[in-house]
């Protein structure tokens, strides 16, 4: 609830909330059924009823006797800046919140998909609890959601059957790229990426600024250190299998050795080296 005050605050020019409009959340699940030691995917969607929303928070409940929250993944999200990523906070309850500048109109607008693993057999319950949103109206309008509850039949592991298929695919491909935002780290430079993978789910990513720099875990948006964009950056995917993909980004302002002015500045270096051994051996041939 914390942060959803926050965004409130960010998102207020009046200190009332104006008025209120309806939007609705809904949980979705691609099977009515699943076995003990598979992997279950669900995914939180959203229908602004033709509102524009740039922020929402939430508490996903679920039956953690029967299900074991492993990750979530973000991968094409309609939320463009996390404030809290999905995260388990308590037993059996997942909690999130961010929002998205300027926000989004969507009669379906995929906010989150989470990954848990079946533990045991019996009737699993998956439900939103209090989930809130905030219009982009200026006022920072509460609006009225209404959501929806799953209900998941876990079954027993049939013999014979393979439970935990080993992943060997990397993460899928993605394109970085630099954005400036004033809504952003106050308009400094920022890398943004996003990916999926549909093995083992996602685990995290981790950036790396320069070729002699060192890899970081991060999460998009990230704050670029280096501000002159002249190093490159490299942005590794990481699955829940270990499984890596490491995706390279070059910044508008960088120069490879190869090209002036790196070039001339690596031939003057070397002739400035062939200069001193010159005159080195010279030296020698003479004492």
């Amino acid at each position: 609830m914390r942060n959803f005050y926050l965004l409130a605050v960010l998102f207020i020019c009046s200190g009332l909330f104006a008025r209120s409009a309806v939007a609705s959340s809904v949980l979705e699940l691609d099977i009515q059924e699943q076995q003990v030691g598979k992997t279950l995917y669900v995914a939180l969607e959203m229908d602004t009823q033709a509102q524009s929303i740039n922020a929402i928070e939430s508490n996903v409940s679920f039956s953690h006797e029967l299900l074991e929250f492993k990750a979530s993944d973000e991968y094409e999200s309609a939320i463009g800046l996390w404030i809290k990523k999905p995260v388990q906070d308590g037993l059996g309850v997942i909690t999130f919140s961010g929002m998205t500048p300027g926000g989004f109109v969507s009669e379906k607008a995929g906010v989150t998909t989470l990954n848990f693993t079946v533990k045991q057999s019996g009737k699993a319950i998956i439900m939103l609890v209090d989930p809130q949103m905030l219009l982009n109206d200026g006022f920072g309008t509460e609006a009225n959601v209404t959501s929806s509850t799953l209900s998941l039949a876990v079954l027993e592991d049939r013999a014979g059957e393979q439970t935990n298929a080993t992943d060997t695919e990397l993460p899928e491909r993605f394109v970085p790229s630099i954005v400036i935002d004033p809504d952003l780290f106050s308009g400094r430079a920022t890398l943004v990426f996003s990916t999926h993978d549909a093995g083992s789910g996602l685990s995290h990513f981790e950036v790396k600024e320069g070729t002699l720099g060192q890899y970081v875990r991060t999460d998009s948006p990230y704050k670029i250190k280096n501000q002159n964009l002249d190093s490159i950056f490299y942005i590794k995917a990481v699955d829940n299998a270990g499984n890596e993909r490491i995706e390279v980004l070059y910044p508008p302002n960088w120069n490879p050795w190869y090209e002036p002015p790196g070039i001339i500045t690596m031939l003057v270096g070397v002739s400035f080296i062939l200069i001193l051994l010159a005159g080195w051996y010279v030296r020698r041939l003479r004492s």
